[in-house]
């Protein structure tokens, strides 16, 4: 008996020892959190409701930047005038409303529907509101080589989108709004029950023009955002608005066509355009000029704007950090004398030869990988490596920056020049040189070079990694570390050429199908796969990654990791090498955000939330599971066959 109870025990310790052998061999179920768990715990937000590797960074560069506008600020006249205008409250506070009276009286003055048409689009051009379109121009999407106007959707309430008023999830957000609103109607002189019937009847109008108006998701579609009409043909679509008038007065007229972004956008709002909603669209557009303006005026309405930053962002600005906020204003708005003199000064060649290396090296993967692909025609493939060969590589900043903002002319306070007129003056030199687009080309980037990111531009199938990137890497650092970071930023963008909107233009930057018909559906089927893989991943309290949303950004991700993981296994690395790659990538996602921030960024960013971009994206990558031994009762892993990839 003895025995028998002996060996009962020896079993029993043999399997403890066994399960204890299993899950204590260094288990991963979270790699983002074993990577960054102690980092995390480090940072206190404080009064942010973001901290990220990338805002550690902004932080750096942003020091350098005020360093240069300190001195800017002495020698430029308008940026010194400008600031000085911005933090004058009491002059501001003294002027009140009086600034923008004159504008909101041109509207409510109108005696007919077809007189307040004309005055708001004498006001959308002058003050810079988009009240009918968003104009905007750019290369054409079907031929790059010339530009052509695009007319875009209409924003409602402190510049909201459509999508805001058409999807479930944003209903809070919404809310917020509606308030603000309702708060800058009293603040103008209407009482509670005024403002708020007022804001009802609004809120209504928007809801019903945005019923139809595109989703967010398809906020990125181009080809649902890619819709031409001749003149003719936008005077039937926008039968309400005076065309002729409209087109002549933005210095827009006798174009060949022009590309509607949302005809639903526009046709809901046409609907309203309408002598029966007179007094409607009169509170309509005198909301839209307090909301637009409101900031600049008297520090009650900057109130309603800080508080609703707040309550939609998480953030906690307080009247303290208004002269801060200015700042940011005085470095968006003269960002290419900033740049000039960022570029000079903290950017050198051997950073740009650095960055330009490693570029040359993943672009030379991509072209050696792609013909591995057994999906692919050869036919298609060629497509592809022209795509490659011919991609722009853009560095630092632009070779040559424009000097148009030296034409704005502010004036002082003292000489009798107030900041809503400066700000008009200013909307006019920007609107004029974007004028001058459709006839000259401008080398302008789409970000400045002091912002910590970079991009992938499908319309002259370019990558562009602003100088500011420096801070995210150092060439005296392991190969390995920096190949899990910038080379991964890198990687990312060049994969947007391919992913699923940058495979819609070939490689001149045309939206054009190079696709063969069997490739292309294979291709979509391939794109589903990465939809449905993320969509099942939780960030929050029930809230799932939006998979369709951020398909674009995920197929990057995937693509970047496979690109860097196999340019390793090209140098021999060993696991050691790939564990600092790896470790690196996952650094590089370090964030700690507010709940209602996290929330917030989950519904807009076209980005999966950062633990999602970690551990989703090495889950679905083979070498991982070897590096570090990722068994199948471990929490990161994934069968074969439910692991995505398409580059």
């Amino acid at each position: 008996m003895k025995k028998k109870i002996i060996i009962v025990i020896l079993l029993f310790m043999v399997a403890i020892g066994s399960y204890l052998f299993l899950n204590n061999r260094n288990s991963i179920d979270d790699f983002y959190e074993y990577v960054n768990k102690e980092e995390i715990k480090k940072i206190k937000l404080k009064d942010k409701n973001e901290i990220s590797t990338f805002t550690i960074a902004k932080d750096e560069v942003d020091k350098d930047v005020d360093k240069i506008v300190e001195d800017l600020l002495k020698s430029n006249n308008n940026m010194s005038n400008f600031y000085n205008n911005l933090i004058d409250y009491d002059t501001r506070n003294k002027l009140g409303i009086s600034p923008i009276k004159g504008y909101i009286n041109k509207i409510n003055s109108s005696s007919n529907i077809d007189e307040l048409i004309k005055n708001a689009i004498d006001l959308e051009v002058e003050l810079g509101i988009p009240f009918f379109s968003n104009v905007g121009i750019q290369n054409d999407l079907k031929d790059t080589n010339t530009n052509v106007v695009y007319l875009d959707a209409i924003t409602f309430e402190f510049s909201s989108p459509c999508y805001y008023y058409n999807e479930d999830n944003y209903a809070a957000i919404e809310a917020y709004i509606k308030g603000a609103g309702v708060k800058t109607l009293k603040l103008y002189g209407y009482d509670k029950k005024e403002a708020r019937n007022i804001s009802n009847n609004i809120n209504t109008m928007i809801n019903n023009v945005c019923s139809n108006s595109l989703k967010e998701e398809d906020q990125t579609n181009y080809e649902k955002l890619y819709n031409k009409y001749t003149k003719e043909e936008l005077k039937k679509l926008y039968s309400n608005l005076d065309v002729d008038y409209y087109l002549t007065k933005h210095g827009i007229n006798n174009q060949k066509f022009y590309i509607v972004g949302d005809i639903e956008n526009f046709k809901g709002f046409n609907a309203y355009l309408v002598n029966s909603n007179l007094n409607l669209l009169k509170e309509f557009f005198t909301l839209k000029i307090l909301e637009m303006y409101g900031s600049v005026l008297s520090t009650d309405y900057l109130d309603i704007s800080i508080n609703l930053s707040n309550k939609i962002g998480g953030t906690t600005y307080t009247k303290d950090d208004y002269n801060k906020v200015y700042y940011d204003t005085i470095k968006s708005a003269f960002s290419n004398e900033i740049d000039e003199v960022y570029l000079t000064n903290y950017y050198n060649e051997e950073n740009k030869e650095y960055i330009t290396k490693m570029i040359n090296e993943i672009i030379d993967y991509y072209k050696g990988n792609i013909k591995n692909y057994t999906w692919m025609s050869k036919e298609t493939k060629k497509k592809a490596y022209e795509k490659l060969d011919k991609m722009t590589i853009n560095v630092g900043g632009p070779d040559k920056i424009s000097h148009y903002t030296e034409k704005y002319n502010i004036k002082s306070h003292k000489e009798g020049s107030n900041l809503v007129e400066n700000m008009i003056n200013m909307h006019k030199v920007s609107y004029d040189y974007m004028l001058e687009g459709l006839t000259k080309k401008h080398n302008d980037w789409l970000i400045s070079s002091t912002t910590v990111n970079a991009y992938y531009n499908p319309l002259d199938n370019s990558i562009n990694f602003p100088a500011a990137l420096i801070s995210l890497y150092d060439i005296k650092d392991d190969y390995y570390m920096n190949l899990g970071g910038i080379g991964m930023i890198i990687a990312h963008e060049i994969t947007h050429a391919l992913d699923s909107n940058g495979a819609k233009f070939d490689e001149k930057g045309n939206m054009n199908n190079w696709w063969t018909d069997k490739d292309l559906k294979k291709f979509n089927e391939l794109t589903e796969s990465v939809a449905d893989y993320y969509s099942s991943y939780e960030v929050i309290n029930g809230l799932y990654v939006n998979g369709k949303k951020t398909l674009g950004e995920n197929i990057a991700d995937l693509g970047a990791l496979n690109a860097i993981t196999n340019i390793a296994k090209s140098k021999n690395a060993t696991d050691k090498d790939y564990k600092t790659m790896y470790e690196s990538f996952a650094k590089l996602w370090l964030n700690k955000s507010t709940d209602t921030y996290a929330k917030l960024i989950l519904k807009m960013d076209n980005h999966s939330p950062a633990k999602i971009r970690v551990n989703a994206t090495l889950s679905s990558t083979d070498k991982f599971y070897e590096v570090y031994n990722i068994k199948s009762n471990d929490k990161m892993y994934k069968s074969e066959k439910e692991r995505v990839s398409i580059w």
